[in-house]
């Protein structure tokens, strides 16, 4: 192999290579050079990376969830910081007169000053990370059922990086050299992800071509 992989084993690169080269029936195909396929599998596999990625993230609604805490406590938060700023003494107990007396220059400790410096420079940017993380909260596609095929754009990213280094135009043809590649690619993530499936990769395929 040219360069280094990251998620591949040779073993994956090998099938790869095979279903770029090789038809099912053990044919050869001509299609590229070997030095164009090192340069597909080298990208190919920065993308793999990105895929699994996002196969074990978690659940997009407990993602949502933890989001929906955040927010609660952070606007819980805000509302008291912004009391403190006021002036109001919300955290502060005294237990004794000190450090109150006839000439005092401060009827507070001086935490209590700072607590309130403090609190005015935290609201601003509380303010800021709240309205960041809520407007994504409500921009998230939140469709319900059936994901489109492609969704996440995988398939198109294998198409651009096929048609950058290997020079063809993909076609959906069941047993083409990019439906191999993909289904080849598919099987790979597979065994990351045991949901994944990888046996008929046509409608993701024929989605991905349909876009630029």
């Amino acid at each position: 192999m040219s360069k280094r992989l990251v998620f591949f084993t040779d073993e994956d690169h090998g099938k790869i290579r095979d279903a770029l080269s090789i038809t099912a029936s053990g044919k050869k195909r001509n299609i590229s050079t070997k030095e164009q396929i090192e340069a597909f599998i080298s990208e190919l596999d920065f993308y793999c990376i990105g895929k699994n990625y996002l196969l074990k993230q978690p659940k997009k609604v407990d993602i949502r969830a933890i989001r929906e805490r955040i927010l609660t406590d952070c606007k819980a938060a805000l509302k008291h910081l912004k009391q403190i700023e006021r002036g109001k003494k919300i955290t502060w107990y005294a237990d004794t007169l000190e450090p109150f007396g006839v000439g005092s220059e401060t009827l507070y400790p001086t935490e209590v000053y700072l607590e309130h410096s403090l609190a005015s420079d935290a609201v601003g940017p509380l303010e800021k990370f709240i309205k960041l993380v809520e407007g994504y909260h409500e921009r998230e596609y939140k469709r319900i059922g059936r994901k489109k095929a492609d969704s996440d754009h995988f398939i198109r990213r294998i198409r651009d990086v096929y048609i950058e280094h290997i020079g063809k135009n993909p076609t959906t043809h069941r047993g083409g050299p990019f439906y191999d590649v993909v289904r080849a690619v598919l099987e790979i993530l597979h065994r990351h992800d045991q949901g994944l499936s990888y046996e008929d990769p046509s409608r993701g395929i024929k989605a991905a071509l349909k876009t630029r």
